[in-house]
């Protein structure tokens, strides 16, 4: 999608917001590859690729940067800001409901049953929120992010249906994603 300055910098400005996979590669450097979320301001992107044979003439390589909607999981990023996981177990009640999720009244995505959704966020007070098609309720975690934090928020549709969320503890929530997919 575009190859970067001689100081190594690119800018995008075709990107719509939301979540896209970012990769970058450089000849005699492994790949980089991360899920962003794009929130509709600018953000920078700071990546150190680990170089895995000495490389010739790296200021003559290219850097190839392919955004995708497609999704890998929760890749660390350098970028400090909060960053929300919203997930859901894998059940078999209420499988076939995708409720809408939010964060701060702009849509996040539909999450499925084994999935889960991430998002970043500035510091300060956020609000997500649940509803969708056939659901009866709408449900809603507010958090304090502060830069570095991690929150991790279930979502779980029960009989009605209905929607519940709840903000659960960071170990139980790295410990529950591991297995869940990313959307």
């Amino acid at each position: 999608m575009g190859t970067t300055s001689s100081e190594g910098r690119l800018k995008l400005t075709t990107l719509s917001p939301g979540q896209h996979r970012i990769r970058l590669s450089l000849d005699g450097y492994g790949d980089d590859s991360r899920d962003v979320v794009i929130a509709g301001a600018s953000m920078v992107l700071e990546v150190t690729l680990e170089a895995i044979q000495p490389a010739a003439s790296a200021s003559a390589a290219t850097k190839a940067v392919e955004p995708s909607s497609q999704s890998a999981g929760a890749l660390p990023l350098q970028d400090s800001r909060p960053v929300i996981y919203v997930f859901r177990r894998s059940k078999f009640v209420a499988s076939g409901q995708h409720p809408d999720v939010y964060c701060d009244g702009v849509s996040v995505g539909q999450i499925h049953a084994g999935t889960y959704l991430t998002v970043r966020v500035s510091p300060g007070k956020h609000v997500a929120t649940s509803t969708g098609q056939h659901i009866t309720n709408q449900a809603s975690v507010e958090l304090d992010g502060v830069n570095g934090g991690a929150y991790y928020i279930e979502l779980a549709v029960v009989m009605g249906p209905k929607v519940t969320m709840a903000l659960v503890s960071k170990e139980i929530g790295e410990s529950e994603i591991k297995g869940l997919k990313p959307r």
